[in-house]
């Protein structure tokens, strides 16, 4: 390879991690300032249900059920029902 090629690139790198720790410095000195005026940042769950909002009544039911049978199987060795994402989509 170019010795440049490799001097930049190393160059690079090493901001890229300085750049990284001193993210991760700001980031944990705010949380420790917010802290000491107690105040949390941490996601709360706005529902009180077993599953997110974002599903729907039938996905509910469905990562409820002990042992679900797919629809059909994909494998590119032809050992499930289509080869290919294409010919599920297909089907």
């Amino acid at each position: 390879m170019n010795v440049t090629f490799m001097n930049n690139a190393k160059l690079l790198m090493k901001n890229s991690t300085e750049f990284t720790s001193n993210s991760l410095a700001i980031v944990a000195n705010i949380l420790r300032i917010l802290g000491q005026f107690n105040i949390t940042i941490h996601q709360k769950l706005l529902r009180n249900e077993e599953f997110p909002g974002r599903f729907t009544i039938g996905d509910n039911r469905f990562m409820q059920e002990v042992n679900p049978k797919p629809d059909m199987t994909m494998a590119s060795n032809g050992s499930g029902d289509v080869k290919t994402i294409g010919e599920a989509e297909e089907s």
